[in-house]
């Protein structure tokens, strides 16, 4: 009876967790339908996707979050970007911009240092001088910036962002989009009227004819603007359908020239538009149902990919496994003190629903991508997870000793907080590195070696799991340090198979992308390092060098060889594989292999001071 309370108890705050999203609702909006705003498709940095993931990823860059709070009132990404769209002077008083070094804030004449968000017209004044810190801090070399100097350049390319986002569509502070628009078109037509009767003669042109071309010349510069400064395209090609050779709203304006014909989404905008800053609901909601039929009838795909991203950006399937795979270590924690038969079937049945909303998440990944899992750092992080995540349970299927759900909630909370700090530089659906751009090799070699990168994790965490139980505890019984013995040498077996068939693979594609087979690049390096790592292992067990301790204590050490193949190389900044210097990762790599490191030193403690007597 109690088993089933606690199951029952732990379903319903489950049920009540997963109906919870953080989403662009309308509540805030009854008459607006921001979410179908959030589902028009457009293209940005390379890729289509619905302006809600612009909006997301923008703030992102900008603040950190995917909403503001603002007089105690949260605000989604989808309705900041409908408001510096439409009302930039509006949206220039949020605090979207978060500043965290004391020195910049000193610099911008912050003197609250708890004050972490400022707004762009709090920036403003300090233009020049963030201008010019940056003029002189690009000088330096970018590994040899201090700390202030990267937040400088990080702010000012904020602020950049900022405003080419505010002149994505039109120029920022226009009030009546469609009498902008009108107002354009009657000057071209009036042009065209009387150069056609002058018969091109511009010296017989009165003046009032010419003001009005100067007129037509200064409205064309500012379109052209639009063209250089924005980082959305909202205009998809009107005869090659699947092409991506989409256009900004500056350049099909000033299309109108040569064809006097808008395309047909420029009008619904600035009817949109309108719409949203006069507060007309009505024209608001039409206009947006006429762009999202117009892309309905040209390809259905896309607005079915744009829908089903939007989806995925407010289901959050990720956060929502960090928190669970959190509680279920909680509940197995608090098995080991109480109630230990019927929270450890809880804990089970709470990491497998939890692997089932990792997989969601990871499913619709690879639909929006149209790829194989792993195309990314990012993608890597939930990929290693989700492989970690899976071998937990199966470990826990076959040994029942609670152990591969302890390393699975473990694991899949760490591999999910890391994928979420990854995911603040920006859209993690993006566009591929070139060379990595090949379905074929990405479901074979990618996916294999990140599964031997995995399983290698798996092993390593077992053997902490012995150091510090059979150190600390005297719980570990002989039985029990066998089990993890044998679950540690099958899951190196299994992770020597995937890493050696993972980077013969790769020399493979090496050879058929680089024209060699093998070129002693830092990831190539760390690969074959896990490879020879495990195969040292298992020769080392079978000619009896190491036993059961030295078997762990190995296995441990596999981790640092992992981390530095999975995160270091692109640390270094050098080699084929390496996709930029990320200094910030470098600390928490380093104090991870310190920490990995001095597990293994607490391992070779003589068997005495230990508190479970060890097998030999």
């Amino acid at each position: 009876m109690k088993s089933k309370l606690v199951i029952i108890s732990i379903l319903f705050m489950l049920g009540f967790f997963l109906l919870f999203r953080i989403s662009p609702t309308d509540m805030k909006s009854p008459s607006l339908t921001v979410k179908k705003f959030a589902t028009i498709p457009v293209l940005h940095n390379g890729r289509i996707k619905p302006l809600d993931s612009v909006a997301r990823n923008t703030l992102i860059l900008i603040q950190g979050k995917q909403t503001i709070k603002l007089n105690n009132i949260k605000i989604s990404a989808i309705e900041w970007l409908l408001t510096v769209l439409t009302q930039s002077e509006k949206a220039d008083d949020y605090p979207v911009f978060l500043i965290n070094n004391p020195e910049v804030k000193m610099l911008l004449g912050i003197f609250d240092l708890q004050k972490k968000t400022v707004s762009f017209n709090d920036l403003v004044p300090h233009f020049e001088t963030i201008s010019n810190q940056t003029n002189s801090i690009h000088k330096i070399d970018e590994q040899l910036r201090s700390p202030y100097q990267k937040e400088v350049i990080n702010l000012y390319d904020r602020i950049m962002l900022y405003h080419r986002l505010k002149n994505s569509y039109f120029i920022e502070g226009t009030h009546s989009f469609s009498k902008n628009l009108l107002s354009f078109e009657k000057k071209i037509q009036e042009m065209r009227q009387f150069i056609k009767e002058t018969n091109h003669q511009f010296d017989t042109l009165s003046e009032e004819q010419k003001k009005k071309i100067a007129s037509i010349d200064t409205t064309m510069q500012q379109y052209n603007y639009i063209d250089e400064m924005s980082i959305i395209k909202p205009l998809p090609p009107l005869e090659n359908i699947l092409s991506q050779d989409w256009n900004s709203m500056g350049f099909g304006v000033t299309e109108y020239i040569p064809t006097y014909n808008f395309h047909p989404l420029i009008q619904l905008y600035t009817l949109t538009f309108d719409a949203n800053v006069h507060n007309q609901p009505k024209i608001f909601n039409q206009s947006i149902d006429r762009i999202l039929a117009f892309h309905q009838s040209r390809s259905p795909r896309i607005i079915n990919l744009a829908k089903a991203e939007v989806l995925f950006n407010e289901a959050q399937f990720f956060f929502k496994s960090i928190v669970l795979y959190l509680l279920v270590f909680l509940l197995l924690c608090v098995s080991w003190l109480r109630w230990p038969t019927p929270l450890i079937k809880a804990a089970l049945f709470l990491l497998i629903f939890s692997f089932g909303i990792h997989s969601l998440g990871l499913i619709f990944r690879i639909v929006l991508q149209g790829r194989p899992p792993v195309t990314n750092l990012y993608s890597s992080a939930i990929f290693i997870g989700w492989i970690t995540v899976g071998l937990g349970i199966i470990l826990e299927k076959f040994y029942k000793n609670r152990i591969g759900i302890f390393i699975s909630s473990i694991l899949g909370f760490t591999t999910l907080i890391i994928a979420h700090h990854l995911s603040l530089s920006g859209d993690t659906l993006e566009m591929m590195q070139a060379v990595l751009d090949s379905n074929f090799w990405l479901s074979t070699h990618v996916v294999t070696v990140t599964i031997g990168y995995s399983s290698t994790f798996v092993a390593g965490f077992i053997g902490l799991f012995y150091v510090f139980r059979g150190l600390l505890s005297s719980s570990l019984t002989q039985a029990q340090q066998k089990d993890l013995y044998r679950m540690a040498y099958g899951i190196v077996c299994f992770s020597l198979l995937f890493s050696f068939i993972g980077t013969v693979l790769g020399g493979i594609w090496a050879d058929q992308s680089w024209g060699r087979f093998w070129g002693w690049d830092p990831k190539e390096n760390g690969a074959l390092l896990i490879v020879i790592w495990n195969a040292i292992i298992l020769h080392a067990r079978l000619s009896g060098l190491i036993r059961a301790r030295g078997f762990m204590l190995c296995a441990i050490f596999g981790n640092n060889l992992t981390s530095f193949s999975w995160f270091g190389v692109n640390m270094l900044g050098v080699g084929l594989h390496s996709y930029g210097f990320m200094d910030k990762a470098l600390f928490w790599l380093l104090l991870f292999i310190l920490s990995q490191l001095t597990a293994i030193g607490l391992g070779l403690i003589p068997k005495k001071y230990w508190r479970s007597e060890l097998i030999k």
